[in-house]
């Protein structure tokens, strides 16, 4: 009898840490996920805490940049209004020669306004396209792809990409460690059972 209470009572304490997990893993999905960027190292910390068993869970958190917990990450929206402003920087830089001066900066910001512009999903490796193929895909929220298509300019109009290109990486890799640690979560919660 004794025996049957102490098993009772471990399997109990093993629900109780599963319950916590999932209550803190929901606690960092709710902050990642506000419309705006919003802090969240207070439930990095607090998945540590509870995780510190987990290597699995530990690993994914240690994976996670402290300047990115306690800075936040922007979300899809507030990317694709972003990109509005760098898709035009990019379009203009792309029309610039490497070494131009400022008549070739003058001229590329008129030419960028009166010039041809793609849209939907199109063929290409030119700056245009790339552009286009970034745009449909933030139409469609796929912002994996997105990043992908942009990390293919090169020269100036990369440079100029690039801390929206860091940005979205970070988005991506945060939500990419929520996914991991609930799905050891769900393996934690089966096991109890």
């Amino acid at each position: 009898l004794e025996r049957l209470s102490v098993d009772n009572a471990e399997h109990l304490d093993d629900n109780v840490k599963a319950h916590q997990l999932w209550c803190a893993l929901k606690a960092l999905q709710d902050a990642v996920e506000q419309p705006h960027r919003t802090p969240f190292a207070e439930q990095i910390q607090s998945l540590k805490n509870l995780s510190s068993a987990d290597e699995v869970v530990s690993t994914v958190l240690s994976t996670i940049d402290d300047s990115v917990a306690i800075n936040g990450i922007d979300s899809v929206s507030e990317l694709s209004t972003r990109f509005l402003t760098v898709k035009e920087e990019v379009r203009r830089a792309s029309l610039v020669p490497e070494d131009g001066g400022v008549l070739s900066h003058l001229l590329s910001i008129i030419l960028s306004k009166i010039m041809f512009r793609k849209y939907g999903y199109v063929d290409g490796d030119d700056v245009e396209a790339i552009l286009a193929r970034v745009q449909y895909h933030l139409n469609e929220n796929d912002l994996d792809n997105a990043t992908r298509e942009l990390n293919q300019l090169k020269g100036w109009p990369k440079r100029l990409a690039e801390d929206w290109i860091k940005s979205a990486k970070n988005h991506l890799e945060v939500k990419q460690a929520i996914e991991v640690i609930e799905a050891q979560a769900t393996l934690s919660s089966i096991s109890v059972i």
